[in-house]
């Protein structure tokens, strides 16, 4: 398996003209990469029929082991993998073994950055592409008050849902994000791609009672399959604007 990983990665890199990309990348050195890894997460990207990202993102994640790639298309251009690849591997011989990020020449606003996953255990671990679908994870914010689960459950119950049972924004068109407050609980629900939401609120609601019993006041995430976009998922988080109440000095 790993000499195989060594041929790909030799392939990935003739792909390439002899010089380097006119633009230079932002170079991470105090993040180590493992470019093994990162020709793995390369090949989780999935592209349309014609090789092309899909039109329905404007962002894709993807990872294997410590290397974690994003891809940024907040126009939805059609860029194609060769492109992609190309300045993923642009970045791996401008930074060598470290993270870093490389826009295209001729369109500043599509980028690839390699970078490495939150680390386990952590607030943000919840996002990272590979984290297990329909487990909660729990964490507790002490300088916000604790959240309450019959809040949590009122502000899930006030989302608008369009005509197929979808979770939807309040005029029940698609969205790529949508959120609701009820006293102490906050809920906000989003795709990770910017593709539209599509997860039909009845499915959805277990997995969000067990997130909100499970995390019991904590600040909850859980991430679901509901993204138009085939490189996508759905996070519902569950967290709390408000402060504690201060403590009266004797």
């Amino acid at each position: 398996m790993f000499a195989s990983c060594q041929l790909i990665f030799i392939a990935v890199i003739g792909l390439l003209p002899e010089s380097l990309s006119p633009v230079e990348a932002i170079c991470r050195e105090n993040v180590q990469t493992n470019p093994y890894h990162c020709v793995k997460a390369l090949q989780r990207i999935i592209y349309d029929e014609e090789g092309h990202l899909p039109t329905t993102e404007t962002s894709v994640k993807v990872m294997y082991k410590s290397c974690l790639i994003l891809v940024d298309n907040p126009t939805r251009a059609f860029v194609t993998e060769e492109k992609i690849v190309n300045l993923a591997v642009n970045i791996f011989q401008q930074c060598s073994k470290s993270a870093g990020r490389l826009q295209l020449p001729d369109d500043a606003s599509i980028g690839v950055e390699i970078m490495q996953p939150a680390p386990p255990g952590s607030q943000l671990e919840a996002y990272n592409p590979d984290f297990e679908l329909h487990r909660p994870s729990c964490h507790e914010v002490k300088v916000r008050v604790k959240i309450v689960q019959a809040d949590c459950i009122k502000a899930y119950e006030s989302l608008s849902t369009d005509p197929q049972g979808n979770i939807s924004a309040r005029n029940n068109l698609g969205t790529a994000s949508v959120g609701a407050t009820y006293k102490s609980c906050s809920l906000n629900i989003m795709t990770t791609d910017g593709s539209k939401i599509r997860m039909r609120k009845e499915d959805a609601e277990t997995f969000f009672k067990t997130m909100v019993q499970k995390c019991d006041g904590k600040w909850g995430y859980i991430n679901m399959i509901g993204a138009e976009g085939p490189n996508g998922r759905t996070i519902m988080h569950t967290f709390s604007d408000a402060l504690p109440p201060r403590r009266m000095l004797a």
